[in-house]
């Protein structure tokens, strides 16, 4: 088993990974907003499509609702990434939901892909996040564990004493 800073230095890094690409997604969506050719592979697959989406529909003349909507559907679909970042500092639940999340926009990820070679790069760092995710679960078990075990940081409450006086 594993010391406790070693299991911390581990939800440390997960936590550096998924706000990682947190900030990467935000980044893309903005990216792809203002047309330019350059975009993080270490990002969710999802709102950068729906970003990419708004951008062609606005160069085509879309409606501005339209794409005001699916911009808001990328901004919202991380944010809750955001949200769920925010609260896997203390729960473990939120991290469970984050990974799920993850594979399932790793899952749209190779659905919409004409050919893996197309897509390569990014499935490499999409495993990666979730092998960080993953890794920030085992972590935070295993402090769950320690602090559970009797004898390390648990206290117990004295014992009264039967003796009447």
């Amino acid at each position: 088993m594993e010391d406790n800073s070693a299991l911390q230095n581990k939800v440390k890094s997960g936590l550096n990974s998924f706000l990682t690409m947190i900030v990467l997604t935000y980044l893309n969506i903005f990216l792809f907003l203002i047309n330019s050719s350059v975009s993080f592979p270490f990002s969710a697959f999802i709102p950068s499509v729906l970003a990419a989406i708004a951008n062609s529909l606005r160069q085509t003349g879309a409606s501005p609702a339209l794409i005001l909507i699916l911009v808001s559907f990328a901004v919202i679909f991380t944010s809750i990434f955001l949200l769920l970042f925010f609260l896997s500092g203390k729960y473990l639940a939120p991290v469970w939901i984050a990974l799920i999340l993850f594979i399932l926009d790793t899952a749209a990820m190779l659905y919409c892909a004409e050919n893996i070679k197309s897509v390569a790069l990014d499935v490499l760092f999409h495993i990666w996040v979730i092998w960080s995710l993953a890794s920030l679960i085992k972590a935070k078990l295993g402090l769950n564990k320690a602090e559970q075990t009797p004898g390390k940081s648990k206290k117990t409450a004295p014992k009264k004493s039967n003796s009447k006086k």
